[in-house]
């Protein structure tokens, strides 16, 4: 009887194809403004729509907090948006990209700036979002670090990043707030207690791996951030990881409004076209082209002699740093505490240089996570380009 189970047992294994998993689970995207702009974190709203049609195609369906919050998921190709910082552009791609496929995302938002800048949201706005069944979720008040390096600097605005974002969002928007979606993805054991004692019961990171039911750390919920140069890299995984290796992402971010999973008609890579297939790819798909030239340096003759010109000057444009309101220990006695900050008539040479570590730190590790995930999804992507290549 024993062999016989046995044999069952392995049968059954034998049939289970090679990499699935029955384990239920799903992904988190990261967003932020949805508009035509220069930087990396801006998309255009028809590469949103691109992609969403890309993953619907590839049998992914979107889900929302609720459903997490609640254990209403089946399987692992499960999909939830989430779009930082309260950009204007979310209303508006909201209305005209989500909502017609069904998608109710996770909204970051920090107070500070609602209703106060031309770039974000208004409080109008945010309440019909929340009455759209948006999910609200806080970022932060001022959008600062949550590290334990910010903690030991100013103990009374790292607080306020907890306390007050969530009581102003809980005030201004009638709701409860139970969720932090950390700003720049980078959170400490500090945060976390703080957050359980205002209430928050989830916090969402930027660490790129697939979320499984029941939540391993509910503080600690993946992320995929899209950016310009790592989008595509991202599509190519999600369906890589749910649909098998041969499927081909057509780029999003090429202006294609129809740009879906296909089938490629494949050439023969010969000898003769194998130099110029693999220019193609590396030129088109891997290299992340800027968008615009660098300076040439300029040639011309004087005294029948040969020199270079020097390059004129360029005019540096100082980025402009981002003032951090800070409020009196005296005010909101109820978050604060019983701590009081330690004032001083001025700073010396030695607070200025810790200052300037902390910055250059939290900046460095910022930098890093963010390149690691660009790198990776890059990888990612050129692997699939080879195999389809030498397919």
């Amino acid at each position: 009887m024993k062999k016989i189970l046995l044999s069952i047992f392995i049968a059954a294994a034998l049939l289970v194809p090679a990499g699935s998993s029955t384990s239920t689970g799903f992904y988190v995207l990261c967003y932020h403004a949805i508009k035509e702009r220069k930087d990396p974190y801006s998309l255009p709203p028809e590469t949103l729509r691109s992609q969403i049609l890309l993953l619907k195609k590839n049998g992914f369906k979107f889900i929302t907090f609720d459903d997490i919050k609640n254990n209403r998921l089946n399987g692992s190709k499960n999909i939830l948006v989430t779009l930082d910082d309260g950009n204007e552009s979310v209303y508006s791609a909201y209305f005209n990209i989500m909502k017609p496929e069904g998608i109710s995302p996770v909204l970051g938002i920090y107070p500070a700036v609602i209703g106060k800048k031309k770039y974000a949201l208004s409080w109008e706005q945010l309440k019909k979002l929340r009455d759209e069944g948006c999910s609200i979720a806080a970022h932060g008040y001022n959008h600062t670090y949550l590290s334990a390096r910010a903690y030991k600097k100013d103990i009374v605005q790292f607080r306020k990043e907890i306390y007050l974002s969530k009581k102003v969002l809980e005030k201004k928007l009638g709701i409860t707030v139970d969720a932090m979606i950390y700003p720049f993805g980078v959170f400490s054991d500090e945060a976390i207690l703080l957050m359980k004692d205002a209430g928050y019961r989830y916090g969402f990171s930027l660490k790129q791996k697939r979320a499984v039911l029941p939540l391993e750390d509910s503080f600690n919920i993946p992320r995929y951030m899209l950016t310009k140069p790592g989008q595509k890299g991202v599509m190519a995984l999600l369906i890589k990881k749910e649909s098998g290796k041969n499927t081909l992402v057509a780029s999003s971010s090429r202006g294609n409004k129809n740009s879906t999973g296909i089938t490629p008609v494949r050439e023969k890579v010969t000898i003769r076209n194998y130099p110029g297939k693999l220019k193609k790819l590396v030129i088109n798909d891997i290299i992340f082209m800027p968008d615009e030239k660098p300076a040439v340096i300029k040639k011309r003759k004087k005294n029948g002699t040969s020199f270079k010109q020097p390059l004129k000057s360029v005019k540096r444009v100082k980025p402009a740093t981002k003032k951090i309101k800070y409020f009196p220990a005296g005010e909101n006695r109820d978050m604060t505490g019983s701590e009081e900050r330690a004032r001083g008539k001025g700073h010396s040479f030695l607070d200025g240089l810790r200052g300037f570590y902390f910055s250059l730190m939290e900046r460095s590790s910022s930098f890093f996570a963010a390149f690691k995930q660009r790198a990776l999804a890059r990888l990612e992507f050129v692997k699939q380009k080879a195999e389809e290549l030498f397919s």
